[in-house]
């Protein structure tokens, strides 16, 4: 998984909090409902680092092919691969990430219950 810079890190989510629907909704928070329900997977999404550290993204959404702007899919992405990070930065990020863990492992186990 590619891995942003603390500072990278912060001024993607800080720009996906300030994105808005038109339901009021933030792009930070859609990305995280995808990952909860599973829906982020939906997609193919991609994501490197250039030569020269800048994160190049892409996904195949609809969203990204209208807009040119990164999608829930991609900060999705970016919220898996710096989890710990995230975990460790807030109180509020530590209880998203154990919400999102006990639902990875209740859906597992229901998988697992089906054999």
């Amino acid at each position: 998984m590619v891995k942003l810079s603390t500072s990278q890190l912060k001024e993607v989510l800080g720009w996906a909090s300030r994105q808005r629907d038109a339901k009021g909704r933030s792009l930070l928070e859609r990305a995280r409902q995808s990952l909860l329900s599973g829906s982020y997977l939906k997609y193919n999404t991609s994501l490197s680092k250039a030569e020269d550290g800048a994160v190049v993204w892409d996904c195949d959404c609809p969203y990204v092919q209208k807009t040119g702007k990164p999608c829930k899919h991609v900060i999705a992405h970016i919220i898996l691969a710096h989890m710990e990070e995230l975990r460790e930065s807030s109180k509020a990020w530590e209880e998203w990430v154990n919400e999102y863990w006990s639902k990875q492992v209740e859906e597992a186990i229901n998988a697992f219950a089906q054999f």
